[in-house]
């Protein structure tokens, strides 16, 4: 059996995994939302524990399983814990992905010309979404920690180090979420002293980085009562976990997270780094043993409100499947549009697009993208991506599975074939695009 966290923004998922790839056990749970200013969204770490302690517990009953081979873990990405290494006490909430405290900040370093230099780096932008802003801005705000981090009495990690710190003592971050940080060269994966140094960040205040696949340490006492010494063996943040137990292990294969007001896309690049193009970014999508493998990656968007229906999670309600609707196309061609600008940079095309998330029970959604990409749209049999994909990494890093048999294990639920013909698809892309074009005239006016 293998043990997934499932961390999210909102709350903690866990599945239990049997040997076939099948749920034998679920749990889930929500923790509380903190906004003490407008555009300032916290977590108490603590609070993350304590409810992902006990939905993995919850879990495990739930599969009556007597045995437990490994434990996976995916994230919220991005997201900045801090906390003393020695009493595990947290020392300021965390600092979610979606806050935009630094938004102000990052103007600064754009202006100031740090962008090429982060760009170079780390395949990515500045953004106040990313992490080395959130530890700047903690260190410069929480009276006494700039001095505890040189001292070592203070550590920074995203979500996945604050997990594997309560369950095996390690301080330690994968290859994934390190990448997300803005302080990690993407070329050699190890924390760089430049970027270290226009952030202002100590480097013994950051956890070591090791790959996402692979043994980072075992649960100590009671961190998981009735469970210890069990391996943590996989780890990655949420769409890099999605990408994985999507099985697009091989470059040209890609998935696409249809979360209901647009899509997440990555497509497998393999292991040479790419040159994003603009609008895309260059990130790790797994790191195993002494090999580290890219993706491309890019999101798109539609306005929320366009989505809601009476049915909720994917925000897409039933009734519209069959309705040519204009949101739903807007998906489909934003989607269209970034795969386009990926394959510039890509060493091969996209050959095939894995979609997962709430919209993707959408079938009208699902025909119009295979019909616009022109290649076929797949959509799993497990729809928990993310949980499967950890469980795949912690699977495959504690040796009961190779990647051969993750290609085995995932299981196809329903398959899009691509039916309009090249001229119709160049024809609608011709107007989708004049269609945009006119709506960028029309917000300049």
């Amino acid at each position: 059996m293998i043990l997934a966290i499932d961390q999210g923004t909102t709350g903690t998922t866990c599945l239990v995994f049997d040997e076939d790839g099948e749920v034998a056990g679920r749990a889930y749970r929500e923790f509380e939302q903190h906004s003490p200013r407008p555009g300032w969204v916290e977590h108490d770490a603590r609070e993350i524990w304590d409810v992902t302690r006990g939905v993995a517990a919850d879990a495990l009953d739930d599969a009556g399983t007597a045995e437990l081979h490994a434990i996976g873990i995916t994230n919220q990405r991005e997201t900045v814990c801090v906390w003393d290494p020695k009493t595990g006490e947290p020392l300021h909430r965390a600092l979610v992905g979606q806050d935009r405290r630094t938004a102000d900040r990052c103007t600064e370093l754009r202006e100031a010309g740090r962008e090429e230099l982060v760009r170079a780096k780390t395949g990515l932008t500045i953004d106040p979404s990313f992490s080395a802003t959130k530890i700047a801005w903690l260190l410069r705000n929480v009276d006494g920690l700039a001095d505890n981090a040189r001292s070592g009495r203070a550590v920074f990690g995203t979500v996945d180090a604050w997990l594997i710190f309560n369950l095996t003592g390690e301080l330690a971050t994968d290859q994934t979420n390190a990448s997300r940080t803005l302080l990690c060269d993407r070329d050699k994966t190890a924390w760089d002293p430049e970027l270290l140094d226009v952030f202002g960040i100590p480097a013994n205040a950051l956890p070591k980085i090791v790959p996402s696949i692979g043994e980072v340490g075992r649960t100590r006492d009671d961190a998981l009562p009735g469970w210890d010494g069990v391996p943590v063996s996989g780890i990655a943040g949420d769409q890099q976990a999605a990408l994985y137990g999507q099985a697009c292990l091989d470059p040209g294969q890609g998935k696409s997270t249809y979360p209901g007001t647009g899509s997440s896309l990555l497509l497998n690049v393999g292991d040479r780094v790419p040159k994003p193009p603009p609008g895309v970014l260059a990130t790790v999508a797994w790191a195993i043993g002494q090999r580290t493998f890219y993706a491309l990656e890019a999101s798109t968007s539609v306005p929320g409100a366009a989505m809601q229906g009476p049915r909720g999670g994917s925000g897409i309600p039933s009734e519209t499947e069959g309705l040519a609707r204009a949101t739903l196309e807007a998906t489909a061609f934003q989607t269209l549009d970034c795969i386009r600008v990926m394959d510039i940079a890509a060493t091969e095309p996209l050959r095939e697009l894995r979609a997962d998330g709430g919209a993707s029970e959408n079938a009208w959604l699902m025909q119009f993208q295979a019909d616009v990409l022109g290649v076929p749209v797949v959509v799993p049999e497990v729809t928990q991506t993310t949980a499967m994909g950890a469980a795949f990494l912690a699977g495959v890093g504690c040796g009961r599975w190779t990647q051969g048999e993750v290609r085995r294990l995932w299981r196809e639920g329903a398959r899009y074939e691509p039916a309009m013909s090249e001229d119709e698809r160049s024809t609608r892309h011709a107007e989708w695009t004049r269609a945009v074009e006119r709506a960028r005239g029309w917000a300049a006016g």
